[in-house]
């Protein structure tokens, strides 16, 4: 389930980066905007505290190395 919402998560930014357009300020508002609007989730996405090994945090760790190479 928690991989699953982090899953939907990255979709949703790369979502609202891709519309944000090429213009730096206007990605940095639109990442900014989405971490303020899901906090939650934002935390989820980009972990909290020490993350482990489990086959779920190598996923997490993967969608976010993808999102920022998008």
């Amino acid at each position: 389930m928690t991989l699953a919402l982090a899953e939907e998560g990255f979709a949703d930014l790369a979502m609202a980066l891709r519309a944000a357009g090429p213009d730096p300020l206007s990605l940095g508002l639109a990442y900014l905007g989405f971490a303020r609007a899901n906090p939650g989730l934002y935390r989820l996405m980009f972990g909290e505290g020490s993350r482990s090994d489990s086959p779920e945090d190598v996923t997490l760790r993967t969608l976010d190395r993808a999102d920022r190479l998008a």
